[in-house]
């Protein structure tokens, strides 16, 4: 592990959502990405209550990689639907 997310344009997306309103916390930020809070495993619950500015660098990176699984496809990724 070399400290850098596996999936950097994810995490560009994660840090932005994150940080882009203040006073947000993590649960409602990710909400931003598709991913539904409700859907996390409880392991996620404490890092879901605290604000972005409260993790560090690693501890983001390390969620943005653990958070990834949970989004949901963009419907712009989704097939077309014949008709």
């Amino acid at each position: 592990d070399d400290g850098r997310p596996r999936d950097e344009e994810f995490f560009r997306a994660f840090v932005r959502a994150a940080f882009g309103k203040r006073r947000k916390v993590m649960s409602n930020s990710i909400k931003d990405l598709g991913i539904d809070p409700h859907a996390l495993p409880a392991a996620f619950a404490e890092v879901m209550r605290l604000r972005p500015e409260q993790l560090s660098i690693p501890e983001l990176v390390a969620l943005s990689d653990a958070l990834q699984p949970y989004r949901l496809p963009s419907p712009a990724s989704q097939p077309e639907r014949a008709p």
